[in-house]
């Protein structure tokens, strides 16, 4: 799932995002957040991507979204 979402995102990639990330959207406000694509490989950050395929589905398309609370996101990146 995400080798497919990546291949689709890096070919309409936002000029906004530097190469090397990838725009996620997090929580029920879709805050939009710059990650770097290294960090898909996290434990905890795979734990994001598998509640988001349960949640959202594997077809998401172009955007990247994260069921979880923007607070919480944000101390899992610090």
């Amino acid at each position: 799932y995400l080798q497919r979402f990546l291949n689709q995102t890096i070919l309409k990639r936002s000029a906004s995002v530097p190469e090397g990330h990838v725009l996620v959207y997090v929580g029920d406000e879709m805050e939009r957040f710059v990650v770097s694509a290294e960090l898909l490989n996290h434990p905890v950050f795979i734990g994001l991507l598998n509640r988001s395929a349960q949640e959202y589905g594997y077809e998401q398309k172009e955007v990247l979204q994260i069921p979880c609370h923007v607070l919480v996101f944000e101390r899992i990146m610090e």
